[in-house]
């Protein structure tokens, strides 16, 4: 079992970030992501923006993550939605639209992680 720390987390998105699909997306630097860890059980993982900013953070629960076989692809799920909210392609009162589902497919198959599980 792994601790779960900011940095870890930090490191987490620093690696995806250079391999496919991440690499081609351009997202921001992991200095550029204000990095959280909850203590939720239900929500593995979570991303949001500060209101009217360009300011972004990432949360990964240390209760429910306690793995770098979970951490990579809870990561990957909030860099998908990273990359939704910087180009504006989120749905209203939708966690996961048609295009998150579909992208987040071809994430799990380039990194042989289980598509339902994604």
């Amino acid at each position: 079992m792994i601790h779960i720390t900011p940095q870890t987390a930090a490191a987490a998105y620093e690696l995806l970030n250079t391999t496919k699909p991440f690499a081609q997306w351009k997202l921001p630097p992991a200095d550029d992501i204000e990095f959280k860890i909850a203590l939720d059980k239900k929500e593995q993982g979570h991303y949001n923006r500060y209101v009217k900013t360009d300011h972004h953070w990432i949360s990964v629960s240390a209760a429910s993550v306690s793995s770098l076989g979970l951490l990579l692809p809870v990561m990957a799920h909030e860099m998908l939605h990273l990359f939704q909210g910087i180009n504006k392609l989120e749905t209203a009162n939708t966690e996961h639209n048609a295009e998150f589902s579909k992208i987040g497919r071809e994430v799990a198959i380039i990194h042989g992680w289980d598509i339902k599980a994604f």
